[in-house]
């Protein structure tokens, strides 16, 4: 159902009834409602403590999401690095920190795989560039350095289980 202007505002100033045919539909005087007549005033800041524990609860209670922390935020933040858009790394650490409670450097590593992703597209993109008459063998040592990442963090992770 649609207000014109008019209407809404006879509706708030004069507590005049929303009319559908013969049929009143609400008022919004408040001498109608049950109980209390007389508006009491808001009171803010009994609001803001509310709604301040809530949101407490709620950041305390959230679940773990490491998946979002160390993938997609890191594929996020390397497109907009790529793209030029520094500031869009603001919020996506925001993001990094809210999936991942209990871990309190999470978000570093997040930060630290975007970065090494952008600049590896940055290496790939000028190495094709530099020499496109050897897509082969550029696209094998782009692909090789990744691998050997991948590897030796595999490797410090077997060898960080074996310490503790």
């Amino acid at each position: 159902m649609q207000l014109d202007v008019t209407a809404a505002r006879r509706i708030l100033e004069l507590g005049e009834p929303l009319v559908s045919g013969d049929k009143a539909m609400a008022t919004f005087d408040n001498r109608d409602w049950p109980g209390d007549a007389q508006r009491r005033p808001l009171n803010v800041r009994h609001l803001l403590q509310q709604t301040a524990r809530e949101l407490r609860v709620v950041w305390s209670t959230r679940r773990t999401n490491l998946w979002l922390s160390v993938v997609a935020v890191p594929l996020a933040l390397t497109a907009s690095v790529l793209v030029g858009d520094w500031l869009a790394a603001i919020p996506l650490i925001a993001g990094a920190i809210a999936c991942a409670p209990g871990q309190r450097r999470e978000w570093i590593m997040a930060l630290e795989l975007g970065l090494v992703g952008a600049e590896w597209c940055y290496v790939g993109a000028s190495a094709l560039a530099t020499w496109p008459d050897r897509r082969l063998l550029v696209g094998a040592v782009w692909i090789g350095c990744a691998a050997a990442l991948a590897f030796f963090g595999l490797e410090n992770r077997r060898r960080s289980r074996r310490l503790r």
